[in-house]
């Protein structure tokens, strides 16, 4: 069902507006939600702007990111569109969001365990998400978090759990992987998507399952957007850690 109360901060796909457009909004958010995480922490300065990525090693280094792409097999994005989240609303109980599901950084490139071209490349997802204004710990006992998004980031990507999706298979002593998908494990002992994914990660350790971009670990890329201690080379396209004394933003 779609929110009844007033939209805070549709934003017109107009580039121009949307500096005076999202200081306008980030005002009437700050004012109904006082230090109101929930309606307070997302990262919409760049609203409005195209998302983009490096589609292979070759326009990185000449620092030519796209924003349209084909992918040879996977998923691709022929039209332009827009980054992040790009509409907040909310009801008397609820704030929802909006979001393109795809980071306001340069994205990609993102290569298999070969070294061939990952067979995934991220696109515009169009998901919508709810989030309780007054959050309530559920004391009853739940399932765990299964695959898929758990959470969003500020920014509108989704938030990944710390599993690859593979998990030990205790009567084969062994762990199962991508070469069977038919055999996921058992599912109790679980592998770590850092350790075991990491080679399929962009210089900001996202990267995409089918069109859907999530991260398993650490947002590098939206951590330098936030001023989290960590500097980025155009140039090069990476990620520095540097500390700057900036107390941690709230990240997801």
């Amino acid at each position: 069902m779609m929110p009844s109360a007033r939209n805070l901060s549709r934003l017109v796909s107009v580039p121009l507006f949307t500096v005076l457009l999202v200081v306008l909004q980030l005002t009437e958010l700050a004012s109904i939600s006082e230090a109101n995480p929930i309606t307070s922490s997302w990262f919409t300065e760049r609203s409005g702007q195209y998302a983009r990525i490096y589609p292979d090693l070759e326009t990185e280094a000449a620092n030519l990111s796209a924003i349209t792409w084909i992918h040879p097999t996977g998923h691709s994005q022929p039209t332009p569109t827009y980054a992040g989240v790009h509409e907040i609303s909310t009801t008397n109980n609820n704030l929802y969001i909006r979001t393109s599901g795809l980071g306001f950084h340069v994205m990609g490139p993102w290569y298999g365990g070969r070294g061939d071209i990952f067979n995934n490349y991220p696109g515009n997802t169009a998901r919508a998400a709810r989030f309780p204004l007054t959050p309530v710990i559920d004391t009853i006992p739940r399932t765990l978090t299964g695959g898929g998004p758990i959470g969003y980031l500020v920014d509108g990507v989704s938030m990944f759990d710390a599993r690859d999706g593979f998990s030990y298979i205790n009567a084969e002593s062994s762990d199962a992987a991508p070469s069977d998908p038919g055999n996921r494990g058992d599912g109790i002992w679980n592998r770590d998507a850092f350790i075991n994914e990491v080679v399929t990660f962009d210089v900001s350790n996202s990267h995409p399952l089918t069109e859907l971009l999530h991260y398993h670990a650490q947002p590098k890329g939206l951590r330098h957007l936030l001023n989290d201690s960590v500097d980025y080379d155009v140039i090069t396209n990476s990620y520095t850690e540097a500390p700057n004394g900036t107390h941690s933003p709230i990240l997801g």
